[in-house]
């Protein structure tokens, strides 16, 4: 539709199909000369064929071209009317950017595997909202976007982030957080690495392969691939059974490191090697770890809390 708005395309030229004799398809400028207009009056030879006399000045005659006569037009004319009326609609609306404002925004359907239905809700929640942001961050108009993370994030949501600042309700997150990270990296895929999670917290480890390509922090952008290292921790709030969104979010990326690899070191040379944070190697998942296995293998969480607390 946007194509067909432009100046450089025409609309199709359906008059030869719409104004036609009732005999049969005829050329646009087959044309039949007649003696007088009596000829085109009645049961004659216009009217026989479906033709209407017009006038040739430059000939001095008239002929009775492709169209035909009123009592056969008008359910044409109203046919082309309407297809007119249309086309302008749809001509429109691709010209204001595709979606009408009377049609609801496109909520997105996570469709995970049955294998996620058994994850303590905090995580299944924040898979969920992982999920769409990896799929459709960047994609959508911001109408979408708001509509789909409002599903997960709560109105008086507050966010702190190490970098990008702190704001709150998610209006306040993707205008602050989200839009400066879109300018700065505006290519990213992200892997998890380690996924936890309750019924009301979630925490997940996280690589981006980013390209730095915006100018961040009064930086300038040096247009390479980076690997951002972040970790997030979520408290999820129940507002009603089945229902339960994020009502705080803090964000950490190891800028340290980030700057490191442009070749602007913040920090002395660490003794160990820098730069490499592989993901665990228990084959729990991918995240790890799958909650289906650690919820059939009975892995004791009360136990595994103690000895994580007790850890020097």
């Amino acid at each position: 539709l946007k194509a067909a708005s432009s100046p450089s395309r025409r609309v199709p030229d359906f008059a030869p199909l719409l104004f036609q004799p009732r005999g049969g398809m005829m050329a646009p400028h087959t044309q039949k000369a007649v003696e007088s207009p009596t000829d085109c009056d009645g049961a004659h030879l216009c009217a026989d064929k479906g033709y209407l006399p017009l006038e040739d000045p430059e000939v001095g005659g008239l002929f009775c071209r492709t169209a035909p006569c009123p009592a056969h037009a008008l359910p044409l004319l109203v046919l082309a009317a309407s297809l007119a009326s249309s086309l302008a609609t749809l001509l429109v609306a691709g010209a204001m950017g595709g979606r009408s404002g009377g049609q609801a925004p496109r909520i997105w359907d996570p469709d995970l595997r049955r294998e996620f239905s058994t994850e303590p809700y905090a995580k299944s929640v924040i898979r969920k909202f992982d999920a769409y942001n990896m799929a459709r961050g960047g994609r959508d108009d911001p109408e979408t976007f708001r509509a789909n993370v409002e599903r997960y994030l709560a109105p008086d949501l507050w966010y702190e982030s190490v970098g990008f600042g702190n704001w709150s309700t998610p209006h306040g997150w993707a205008q602050g957080e989200e839009h400066n990270y879109g300018k700065a990296f505006p290519e990213t895929v992200f892997t998890q690495m380690l996924f936890f999670g309750d019924f009301s917290i979630a925490t997940t480890t996280t690589y981006g392969k980013a390209l730095w390509g915006g100018d961040l922090f009064g930086i300038r952008a040096p247009r390479q691939w980076v690997t951002l290292r972040i970790t997030d921790f979520y408290l999820i709030r129940e507002e009603k059974p089945g229902l339960g969104r994020v009502s705080y979010n803090f964000m950490m990326i190891d800028w340290a490191d980030v700057m490191r690899q442009v070749g602007r070191p913040l920090l002395p040379p660490a003794p160990l090697p820098e730069g490499l944070v592989l993901p665990p190697t228990a084959n729990d998942g991918v995240p790890a770890p799958l909650s289906a296995v650690v919820q059939a293998e009975r892995r004791d969480s009360a136990a595994a809390r103690l000895l994580a607390e007790g850890l020097p």
